[in-house]
């Protein structure tokens, strides 16, 4: 949180090395899965950007095809999803109801990354 700079959402981002190499490979051992999440109705209308990244790469990583379904995200230092949210709503009363909707959409895609 900060002013001008709220968000919620859920990430790996500044992985360690054999954090990345575990998505990495989990991403191609799994296109399906992330596939079946960014078309999930509720997490594309929650996160409409999909899968973010701080940092990627121009080339696909060494040991990696770059026709891969997954080469995009192959690219990507870390992902994550994030849904901007309004200074103000963090003041309301319901505030703590918007939160827990959020993380519930981005819990499947936490558990893509285990």
């Amino acid at each position: 949180m900060e002013p001008e700079n709220c968000y919620a959402g859920a990430a790996l981002f500044q992985p360690s090395k054999v954090a990345l190499a575990r998505l990495r490979q989990r991403l191609i051992n799994d296109p399906e899965g992330l596939a079946d999440i960014l078309t999930d109705t509720e997490f594309k209308e929650t996160f409409p950007d999909g899968v973010v990244t701080r940092k990627a790469f121009d080339i696909v990583p060494d040991g990696f095809e770059s026709s891969h379904p997954v080469a995009p995200y192959l690219k990507m230092v870390g992902l994550g999803c994030r849904h901007d949210l309004p200074d103000g709503l963090l003041l309301e009363d319901t505030a703590i109801d918007t939160l827990i909707d959020i993380f519930s959409t981005a819990r499947q895609l936490v558990r893509y990354f285990d």
